[in-house]
């Protein structure tokens, strides 16, 4: 797992680097798996960091070995956009943060100096802020707040650390702190308040909460990080609530904090997945009924599970009406009992199987949008 955020509906999301590519999930206020999407993979490129953002979407960053960036704009289902960068020469990128109306914001550094490059919602370089260098001084994350002000959090190897605001045009104001252990990262909630994720030499974690000029307004409870884990990202959501993903050589966790940093929960993501048939599936529509499927109007499918809803996107293409239709969808549950409705429809009953990799749903008593008939689904 690389980073976490706060989604606006206080849903937490992550990046990870499976197997199979790069996956973007979210997970429900219970820590269960809401929904995940895999992408590539793309050979010599790697997932740097993730950030929510004051507009609705998340901003995911990327590195190539050679140097260019990108940056991926998501919602809470798939990739919107994507803006690529060359290389800068002696410049690596190191984290993101994602302000309004588009707005993204990039950290980079390298041999002493840093720079906070602003790219507009077209994708464009709109504006570069040089940072440094300052001996002793290491530019170490960002996070954009509310009031339309990049937060930037500095390291020192003697153990400070510092809280700058800054604009467009520079940076406007510092404030400096010192105290035992280390600060990791930063993080702005949609309350106007500025959380520091601290650790402290005995390796206890917590929270500094700063106001709008850098003003020490409370430190959070601390709390030992399991066992060969250690703090890596902090993100806050709307209300100021927080998620610090801690990790290990092969595990991940996200503890769920409350916005004046009181722990209120955690989600091990290494935990084996739920039995169920959560996850992405292709396969064929087959059904001898004839219908006029042209609107290309997705339907929606839900699933009830043990007196839980879900719900699953079938996007029929437009000769859904025929034999063979490829049929492409994701949908979670083990036991499928509902109903499907979509552009036109009455009362069509979903029943479904699950035989290993292989996923059977028939549909009975319906016409019009999506008729009866059979998917013949696999992973």
């Amino acid at each position: 797992v690389v980073d976490c955020w706060v989604t606006p509906e206080d849903e937490t999301g992550y990046l990870a680097v499976t197997a199979s590519g790069v996956a973007l999930g979210i997970l429900d206020a219970s820590g269960n798996k809401a929904r995940e999407r895999t992408y590539g993979p793309y050979d010599q490129w790697v997932p740097v960091a993730a950030a929510s953002s004051m507009d609705g979407l998340s901003r995911i960053l990327w590195q190539n070995v050679d140097g260019r960036w990108d940056v991926w704009l998501a919602g809470s289902d798939d990739v919107l956009g994507s803006f690529a960068f060359p290389a800068e020469p002696g410049l690596t990128v190191e984290d993101v943060a994602g302000g309004q109306a588009g707005v993204t914001h990039v950290l980079a550094r390298g041999n002493g100096d840093a720079v906070l490059w602003t790219v507009d919602a077209q994708g464009g370089k709109a504006g570069a802020v040089s940072l440094g260098s300052y001996p002793g001084w290491t530019a170490a994350a960002i996070s954009d707040g509310a009031d339309g002000l990049t937060r930037l959090l500095w390291t020192d190897t003697d153990g400070r650390f510092g809280l700058s605001l800054v604009s467009s045009a520079g940076i406007l104001e510092t404030a400096r702190y010192r105290e035992d252990g280390t600060a990791v990262d930063v993080a702005a909630g949609g309350d106007g308040l500025t959380r520091i994720l601290r650790v402290s030499s005995d390796g206890h974690v917590g929270l500094w909460i700063v106001d709008g000029s850098g003003t020490l307004v409370a430190i959070g409870p601390t709390y030992p990080a399991p066992p060969g884990f250690a703090a890596r990202h902090l993100s806050a959501g709307q209300d100021g609530s927080t998620r610090i993903l801690l990790r290990s050589s092969a595990r991940a966790e996200i503890w769920l904090l409350s916005p004046d940093g009181v722990l209120q929960g955690s989600i091990d993501l290494a935990a084996p997945p739920p039995a169920g048939i959560a996850g992405d599936w292709m396969g064929t529509f087959d059904s001898a009924d004839f219908v006029d499927c042209d609107s290309g109007t997705p339907a929606q499918a839900s699933f009830t599970q043990d007196g839980e809803d879900f719900v699953g996107t079938l996007n029929a293409p437009n000769d859904c009406g025929f034999m063979g239709a490829r049929f492409i969808g994701t949908l979670q549950g083990s036991t499928l009992s509902g109903k499907v409705g979509g552009d036109r429809f009455t009362n069509a009953v979903a029943t479904g199987t699950l035989s290993g990799t292989n996923l059977e749903i028939t549909i009975v008593n319906g016409w019009g949008f999506i008729p009866g008939g059979q998917m013949h689904l696999h992973r």
